[in-house]
């Protein structure tokens, strides 16, 4: 499947499995918030995909709009990031259908 350029604001989905068997799924509901620069442990910066916990992005707003202030009162980061080449985990409703539909004839 040809992936779809991913849109700010647009609600997707994390799709993971938490066994190695692949038969217990986790899905998570995401926010796009766009392309960021984010560094860790003193590595230089690189280019991901960030999404924002859609609980988080209803509750607190955008994480984009926060201020650093509100930022440090959340008990938790409420984001996460993806690099850019590597999104297998992410998708649309359509596929998200499809991919359970897959792991149901799996586990049949």
């Amino acid at each position: 499947m040809d992936r779809q350029p991913l849109v700010v604001g647009n609600t997707y989905f994390s799709l993971m499995y938490i066994d190695d068997a692949l038969c217990i799924p986790e899905i998570k509901t995401l926010v796009y918030l766009g392309r960021a620069d984010v560094a860790s442990n003193g590595e230089s910066s690189r280019a991901v995909h960030l999404f924002q916990y859609a609980a988080s992005f209803l509750g607190d707003g955008s994480w984009n709009e926060m201020s650093a202030e509100q930022r440090k009162q959340l008990e938790t980061v409420p984001v996460v990031f993806f690099e850019l080449d590597h999104i297998e985990p992410i998708c649309d409703a359509d596929r998200l259908i499809e991919q359970l539909q897959e792991w149901r004839a799996r586990s049949s």
